[in-house]
């Protein structure tokens, strides 16, 4: 309060030192002091310059704030869709900040804000401040919603149908279901059996977290359980298919070499070997599609004969052996024609037939990896041509009764001849002789046979007497 060009201010809270507190300098005989805390005594010393020469001593004066009045924060919250309106009704605020609860805020005594892509609930809070720096919050809490659209969808096994309701748009769903039977459930994704095919409406509800509401209806047709598969006969690479059941609306068949076919019974030829995945897709009446699917492997079919020689008669039966010519064979499933049957992986096998006979009929089963099979099928009584090379003539044949067997050499062995039956007639022992007789005018008509058995020939001959 003088004529000073400049003066020199120091102040702080009272009690301070001089040279410690905020120093400034005032022109004009004029300074205003701000940020000082309310209801606290400062001491402002000063010190005024009227030339370089010229200067006062430092004088000092106390004086003491006003108390900061209190603030109440007050306001409301107003949503329209997913923008929401802040007002502050808080009396003389210096500022009024909104913190919307997903990390964004804003301020303002009136602010709108949109949400998005995040919705839910959310804690608003408005904080606001006055000039002595006084602050105070309000927490509003909201919540906020997407746009509810509903869609829900069904897929049937059988009698039972899984719903889903992926693609529905929202926040905080809550479904229920009325399934059509007098059943209910609820969730996003409820699972139903149905005690019986038919027609059933499903209603589908759902709520948002805002209570908004929204619903749909789907008509569902359910047909009997289908078990579908099929059966497949092969014959080299040529393969015959049928599908079961046969009631379905339609059948298409993929064989796994690039082709395909359709309907209930088809065939196909591979064109190459290998093993291949036939799926079979069925259609029933309901619409609803069922897929089943087997390997089938494809071989040269199997092809050859087999040989055979009798190697001994007598009281343990009569021992032959057998030999198979094959290809594309890798085991041999043989039918002795006695009730017995042998199998194995080596084409040469020896049987011993309990009753010494002629007229069993020997099958052999030829298979291959595929598990196709060739039939081959020869009698004993082809034995009547000699096993090995003959060494001997038989005449007459047919004969009346008298019967010569002539030999190349003088032989050693036995001479055997059955009925037709197998039953053993008669046998006689030769030893070095090279022409024999049997006297046959005894016997009745028919077919007998003649079996030698020597030290290096055997050989079967069938006889006729007329």
């Amino acid at each position: 309060n003088g004529y000073a060009a400049s003066s020199a201010l120091e102040y702080g809270v009272t009690g301070y030192t001089l040279g410690n507190g905020t120093r400034v300098t005032a022109t004009n005989r004029a300074y205003g002091l701000t940020g000082l805390l309310p209801n606290t005594s400062y001491t402002v010393w000063i010190k005024d310059t009227c030339t370089s020469a010229l200067t006062s001593n430092w004088e000092d004066i106390t004086f003491t704030t006003l108390p900061c009045p209190p603030i109440i924060a007050s306001g409301s919250l107003s949503l329209i869709g997913q923008t929401v309106q802040g007002t502050s009704t808080t009396a003389s605020p210096d500022s009024v900040i909104w913190y919307w609860g997903d990390g964004n805020f804003d301020t303002g005594t009136v602010v709108s804000y949109t949400y998005g892509p995040i919705f839910g609930s959310f804690d608003v809070y408005q904080v606001v401040f006055n000039e002595c720096g006084t602050v105070d919050s309000l927490l509003h809490s909201i919540n906020v919603c997407d746009t509810l659209a509903l869609q829900f969808s069904s897929s049937i096994s059988g009698l039972t149908s899984n719903f889903s309701t992926t693609g529905t748009q929202g926040t905080g769903l809550t479904f229920t279901w009325d399934f059509g039977d007098g059943n209910s459930g609820s969730g996003s994704s409820p699972i139903h059996t149905y005690s019986s095919p038919g027609i059933y409406q499903i209603i589908c509800s759902v709520s948002s977290l805002c209570g908004e509401m929204d619903s749909d209806t789907l008509i569902l047709e359910l047909c009997s359980p289908v078990n579908l598969s099929f059966i497949d006969i092969s014959n080299g690479n040529n393969f015959s298919f049928s599908a079961s059941p046969s009631n379905l609306n339609s059948y298409s068949w993929n064989f796994g070499d690039g082709n395909s076919g359709s309907g209930l019974n088809v065939n196909h030829t591979y064109q190459t070997n290998g093993t291949f995945t036939v799926t079979l897709t069925a259609i029933d009446s309901c619409g609803n599609q069922h897929t089943y699917s087997k390997d089938v492997a494809t071989c040269d079919a199997p092809q050859g004969d087999f040989t055979f020689n009798i190697v001994s008669t007598g009281g343990n039966g009569m021992i032959v052996n057998f030999s198979a010519n094959a290809t594309n064979a890798t085991s041999y499933h043989w039918y002795w024609g006695d009730g017995t049957s042998t199998t194995g992986v080596s084409p040469n096998v020896q049987h011993i037939f309990g009753v010494i006979s002629l007229n069993y009929i020997i099958n052999l089963f030829l298979i291959n990896d595929c598990g196709d099979s060739t039939k081959v099928t020869h009698s004993l009584k082809e034995a009547s041509v000699a096993d090995a090379e003959r060494n001997a003539s038989i005449y007459p044949n047919p004969t009346q009764g008298e019967l010569n067997v002539v030999f190349d050499q003088p032989v050693v062995g036995t001479l055997y001849y059955y009925a037709a039956t197998g039953a053993l007639l008669g046998q006689m022992e030769v030893n070095y002789e090279s022409s024999l007789m049997l006297d046959l005018s005894a016997l009745p008509s028919g077919t007998y046979w003649l079996r030698w058995q020597g030290e290096e020939a055997q050989w079967n001959q069938s006889i006729v007497k007329p």
